[in-house]
């Protein structure tokens, strides 16, 4: 939540802070195993604890107090004032389900939705021996498991070994496939980072922006976006994988001694300030247990769904329903981006702001994931916004901390024209699959085979799922198709002499999509297979939403930038255009960018119950071609954000994924994301096309707003980037002063 700063020396787009750090004993260290007594008590002997019936891995479903009590932690207490330090305009608290997965070198508190995150890597990470290569600025995390330990039912383990390589080898060939594959890691990353207080969108972007280049495209060899770690066989028949970060540090002057919730974390993870190398190790050590963990489910013939799915099922014992919220009265004031909180509550009918304080319930919060232990509290900040000619309010959950985001947000609503687009709702599914010799067609004949007979394999998809869904309400594609549907387009990706990738897409209309999409390519795999004789490996959803981009456009004329020095405010809208063209070539100044845009996705996104991960993997996927090489002229990374000038004003364009939700466990069950929802209009059912929008105007804001603060500072200067930690040194003077 609150920062982190990386070192290395491979380029100059990271700060090179010396601090002295621990050397590792012959440069490759085991970690400890054992867990010190001073961290947690031990779970006694007579204490009986719950099993996931689908992991055999341990469940902590008894009472919050008991579990407390066994870890040695007590609830987050973190008062509104210390959550007020935190952000700007917060009018409340929203908190996150806080569990932890078990079977690392210590416990790792994760506040996350999603059930199977700790599903998956608690249950491979007691596979996997690590040790561990440093430098002095990066660590290198590697694991290593016996083949035989992948032995599954009446599977060896190298026919999983052998399965999930050519998996692996898929997401090296096709961005597609790379950006789900990272994606899923930092499905672990991101949730132990915003549990520790680290602000994880510094990380999101960190693990992207090294997986730019480490694919290979498959018909030039050219470098391009692929998988940030790797996997490889050995010669001792172990199956080895490996990633290497930027040693994260831990920022030091901020006072996180008041958020007992972080505290709970850092006590639980065994985290103290000087801690940097230990939590890089827990990093890298999570990224690849989950790795693993999804790759397996994915090399099964069980399939994702039919791994994934049992983890929600089997957490899923808390029912709510949506409650009509007094925010529903809520209109924004014209012009005015700092909140009044007494003009706010009255506005509201409500006698004390604290009414916005988050009041799900710990045992929902705690029902919502496996192995939940609590919850962890959040600023819940609003901002009001003139979009598309109306007032809209924008709600954020988590730390914000801007100097000059106020200002920027009164200029815009007065003098600024925002206008936004939204993009049809798809999502895309992908088959990997491999042709044997009495395979009836060719790779190349595949996809018109395909696109001949996709209406007839459509209604054979749905009617299996028909058929053999077992879940209490079957029919789960029948349902789609009456509300958005498969769509015509399809496309395959030959990669190698005998693999390829078929893609297609559907509407899922306001559901998320993933797991239906999962479903049909599941099934898609298998009529491939019983039609045609040949083998599907991987069938998946692709994080890749570049064909379902939101759309943002602000306009400003030149007159607002006048100052002393600038008369007209031309010269400086010449500084702002000329940092964006830098950014365009300086991969440096676009990622700083990006990162900012990738906070915007994760905060907004965790406050209306998104999938904030497949959002910053598409965000990120979609820049790493947006740049250009000054040099030889090839793509790069570049930034999402570009401006345009005419003699009299400067328009601002932003085209980011929105793949987003408007019904699931979150809505129904989470009053936090309720009251967010709320808070833009829409009490009951969320409007999907506004919530892509507002993700793309706000962000969009935020990114011209840096923007602006570079332009007048650092245009033309090649000074290195920094990632800056929020302030959190604020006076009760300072506080009061943010509501007058």
């Amino acid at each position: 939540m609150h920062g982190v700063t990386f070192r290395t020396n491979s380029r100059t787009f990271l700060s090179l802070k010396s601090r002295a750090t621990t050397l590792l004993a012959g440069h490759c260290l085991q970690p400890k195993k054992k867990i010190s007594s001073s961290v947690f008590k031990p779970l006694p002997n007579t204490v009986k604890i719950q099993k996931n019936p689908h992991t055999n891995l341990p469940l902590y479903k008894m009472s919050l107090q008991k579990i407390r009590e066994i870890l040695g932690i007590s609830k987050d207490k973190t008062n509104m004032t210390e959550l007020l330090k935190m952000g700007i305009n917060v009018i409340g608290t929203f908190q996150l389900p806080l569990g932890i997965a078990t079977k690392f070198e210590t416990f790792l508190p994760l506040a996350l939705e999603e059930p199977s995150v700790i599903a998956g890597a608690s249950g491979r990470a007691g596979l996997l021996s690590f040790s561990y290569q440093k430098t002095s600025t990066t660590l290198k995390v590697i694991c290593e498991v016996p083949i035989a330990a992948l032995a599954k039912g009446d599977k060896d383990g190298m026919w999983y070994a052998e399965r999930l390589l050519k998996g692996f080898n898929l997401a090296k060939h096709v961005p597609k496939r790379a950006v789900t594959h990272n994606k899923g890691m930092d499905n672990a990353i991101g949730p132990l980072l915003q549990a520790l207080g680290l602000q994880s969108s510094k990380i999101s972007s960190l693990l992207h922006f090294i997986s730019r280049n480490k694919g290979i495209h498959p018909t030039t060899g050219d470098p391009q976006y692929g998988p940030a770690n790797n996997w490889e066989l050995t010669d001792t028949n172990l199956l080895r994988g490996s990633i290497e970060f930027p040693i994260i540090e831990l920022p030091k002057d901020i006072d996180l001694s008041k958020h007992q919730g972080v505290q709970i974390s850092r006590h639980l993870a065994n985290i103290g300030e000087d801690d940097s190398l230990k939590l890089t190790r827990l990093v890298g050590s999570v990224a690849l247990a989950q790795n693993l963990a999804a790759l397996l489910s994915l090399a099964s013939k069980v399939g994702i769904s039919g791994n994934h799915m049992p983890f929600h099922q089997s957490s899923e014992n808390a029912k709510a329903s949506i409650v009509q919220n007094p925010l529903s009265m809520l209109s924004p004031p014209n012009n005015i981006a700092r909140v009044n909180l007494q003009a706010l509550a009255q506005k509201l009918n409500i006698k004390d702001y604290q009414t916005l304080i988050d009041t799900t319930s710990e045992d929902t919060l705690v029902s919502m994931i496996e192995q939940g232990i609590g919850a962890l509290r959040l600023p819940l900040s609003v901002f009001p916004l003139k979009m598309d000619g109306k007032d809209c309010f924008v709600p954020w959950a988590g730390p914000l901390k801007s100097d000059t985001l106020l200002e920027f947000l009164n200029l815009v609503n007065s003098v600024g024209t925002l206008s936004t687009e939204a993009p049809l709702p798809l999502i895309e599914g992908q088959v990997q699959v491999e042709f044997k010799k009495e395979s009836k067609l060719s790779p190349k004949e595949l996809q018109r085979y395909i696109q001949d007979n996709w209406k007839d394999y459509q209604s054979r998809i749905i009617q299996r799922d028909k058929s053999t869904d077992k879940s209490d309400r079957p029919g789960k594609l029948e349902r789609m198709e009456k509300r958005g549907g498969f769509r015509p387009d399809i496309s395959v990706t030959q990669f190698g002499k005998s693999s390829a990738v078929i893609h297609f897409s559907l509407n899922p209309d306001k559901a998320m999509g993933a797991n239906l999409i999962d479903r049909a390519a599941e099934i898609f795999g298998e009529l491939l297979e019983e039609d045609l004789s040949i083998n599907s490996i991987f069938r998946i959803l692709t994080n890749d939403h570049s064909n379902c981009i939101a759309k943002g456009k602000l306009t400003l004329p030149n007159s607002t930038f006048i100052s002393k020095k600038d008369s007209t405010g031309s010269h400086t809208a010449d500084e702002i255009a000329n940092y964006l063209r830098a950014c365009k070539t300086d991969e440096t100044k676009a990622f700083e960018l990006n990162t900012l845009l990738t906070q915007s996705i994760i905060s907004q996104g965790i406050a209306t119950g998104q999938d904030t991960r497949a959002l910053t993997a598409a965000l990120h996927l979609m820049a790493s071609t947006k740049g250009i090489n000054s040099e030889t002229k090839k793509t790069q990374y570049g930034p999402l954000i570009q401006a345009h000038q005419t003699k009299d004003h400067i328009d601002f364009q932003i085209d980011i994924p929105t793949r987003l939700t408007a019904i699931g466990r979150m809505k129904s069950l989470h009053k936090g994301v309720q009251t967010s929802l709320t808070i833009i209009g829409n009490a009951q059912v969320a409007d999907v096309d506004m919530l892509a929008k507002q993700l793309a105007g706000f962000s969009l804001i935020l990114g011209v707003d840096h923007c602006i603060n570079m332009a007048k500072t650092n245009v033309g200067k090649p000074t290195p980037y920094d990632l800056y930690y929020i302030d959190m040194q604020l006076t009760p003077a300072k506080i009061e002063s943010l509501y007058q």
